[in-house]
């Protein structure tokens, strides 16, 4: 419930709200890679870069930790170039 209330505010365009819904399932369960990659797209979305690239490295190092390949394009591309 909490995913799809999460995704929906985004789709609204209404990324601070899903941020806060991705936050929530990111500290209850620290390896929900659905949560990491929502949360890292909301962030882009609010023109919040820096933490995107932040939350990004972070859930690189979560799904090392459980032996999971990262998504290739967990990273969206605005904020990969401002991490250049």
């Amino acid at each position: 419930m909490t995913h799809r209330l999460a995704r929906r505010y985004l789709h609204l365009g209404r990324a601070d709200a899903a941020i806060g819904w991705y936050l929530r399932l990111v500290g209850e369960d620290g390896y929900d890679e659905p949560a990491h990659l929502g949360l890292i797209g909301a962030l882009s979305a609010a023109g919040r870069h820096g933490e995107a690239n932040r939350r990004h490295q972070e859930y690189v190092v979560r799904m090392a930790e459980i032996g999971v390949e990262p998504a290739a394009a967990a990273l969206p591309d605005r904020a990969r170039l401002n991490n250049s």
